[in-house]
């Protein structure tokens, strides 16, 4: 996996959404967080079986990209629906702490949903939520 470095957060969320555009088949998934002064993003590969309605994330993929990065987010594709969070991503984001991205290729909208309990910097989140 490469990591692509972008210099900010608009352009972040214009670089996830190309590469969710890019395969509509398929959920899309992947990292994105801070080094340094850099944004992060990572695709990792969906692992679920069934990748047109879920996704799933090795947690070894986690696990190396947290080692190097201050995590903020996971992203991923819906390829029908909206971009609101289906009960399994909410369920999965609470038990994971960690706040979920949501791209719809439906609409062309994103959202972020934040679990309640998390380790992750709110202030840079609501960078990106303007651009959201």
């Amino acid at each position: 996996m490469i990591d692509k470095k972008i210099k900010n957060e608009k352009d972040c969320i214009d670089y996830i959404v190309e590469v969710c555009e890019k395969n509509k088949h398929t959920e899309i998934c992947g990292f994105v967080g801070y080094n340094g002064d850099s944004v992060v993003v990572r695709q990792c590969e969906n692992i679920a079986d069934d990748k047109v309605n879920h996704f799933a994330i090795s947690p070894v993929d986690y696990l190396l990209f947290q080692e190097d990065n201050d995590f903020l987010f996971l992203f991923h594709s819906h390829i029908s629906g909206d971009e609101k969070p289906s009960e399994f991503d909410v369920v999965m984001s609470e038990n994971c702490c960690l706040p979920f991205f949501i791209y719809s290729l439906n609409n062309k909208k994103s959202n972020i949903y934040m679990p309640k309990k998390h380790e992750v910097d709110v202030l840079m989140i609501n960078r990106f939520k303007e651009y959201v």
